[in-house]
């Protein structure tokens, strides 16, 4: 029942998304910015067809979760941390209306000025960061969600103690991804955006490596 829920809301934002689009296409030039560099400016174009097929890849990650979720080896963890999997996937689900939402407004001439690229996406980006960081202590071990290196995945203490760790570091590092891109210059800000997650990813890998080995001595 409580999926059944998710999966309501979900629908419901996929809905709203698709009615935004169909609202806003006509108004939209032939070519619209899905690239943007350092300063914020657009420095690559796609047709404005193509705002059809985020949509479609968000249809198809709506899909995929909860299908993969449901062949996983370890698919009977998924009842033991239902709640954090949902929002997460709630989660990604804004970030990509977000982005939709960035790419046509950017593209709208009369808009352009207001609507601060540079630092929308990085704090959107940001915010996930920091809803699935909070619940990142809650994953189960499992195949499909979570941080995943062949010592998580091998030993299920490795898995606890790796998302315990790693959750409050993505909640910090969503944090700077906010508050950098206000503070900072363009080019510092998106140096100091990529350090973050450099350590975010090689950070659980080398951690869960040395609490492997200490495990495991042999």
């Amino acid at each position: 029942m409580k999926n059944k829920k998710i999966n309501i809301i979900i629908a419901c934002l996929l809905a709203i998304t698709l009615v935004y689009i169909l609202i806003v296409y006509p108004s939209l030039p032939d070519l619209i910015p899905t690239h943007f560099g350092v300063s914020g400016n657009a420095d690559g174009y796609s047709k404005k067809s193509y705002i059809f097929v985020i949509y479609g890849l968000l249809i198809l990650l709506n899909i995929l979760m909860p299908t993969i979720a449901k062949i996983d080896p370890k698919r009977e963890n998924y009842s033991r941390f239902f709640k954090s999997f949902d929002i997460s996937r709630v989660a990604i689900n804004l970030l990509f209306m977000g982005l939709i939402v960035v790419i046509t407004q950017s593209s709208l001439s009369n808009l352009t000025e207001t609507f601060s690229v540079d630092r929308l996406v990085p704090a959107m980006l940001g915010l996930v960061f920091i809803v699935i960081g909070n619940y990142m202590p809650k994953f189960k071990h499992n195949y499909t969600m979570g941080i995943k290196t062949p010592w998580t995945l091998a030993d299920e203490n490795v898995w606890n103690r790796t998302h315990r760790i790693s959750g409050p570091i993505w909640i910090f590092a969503g944090a700077i991804m906010i508050i950098n891109r206000f503070l900072f210059q363009n080019t510092l800000s998106m140096y100091i955006i990529i350090v973050v997650i450099i350590f975010i990813v090689i950070f659980p890998f080398v951690y869960s490596y040395l609490i492997y080995r200490k495990y495991h001595k042999e």
